[in-house]
């Protein structure tokens, strides 16, 4: 998928800084985090790795589509 200018989505892919803004959040295993614009749920995916709870928000409905199939094939909640 091609990021959409007009939503201004850039999609980060490095798994490197990825870690690097999780361990930089520093969650407790009991936080919540949200998550505006999870866009391809790179971000996500290394937050669940954690074991933390995640309230992902996506607009643009193609992304928020994909999530939650995704979300379907792990048996994780919407």
């Amino acid at each position: 998928m091609t990021p959409a200018r007009r939503l201004g989505q850039h999609f980060l892919t490095d798994a490197n800084i990825l870690r690097k803004i999780v361990d930089a959040l520093d969650p407790a295993p009991t936080d919540v985090v949200l998550e505006i614009g999870a866009g391809k749920g790179s971000l996500t995916q290394q937050l669940l790795a954690r074991g933390l709870r995640v309230i992902a928000v996506e607009k643009d409905r193609r992304l928020a589509a994909d999530l939650a199939a995704r979300n379907a094939e792990r048996g994780t909640e919407n």
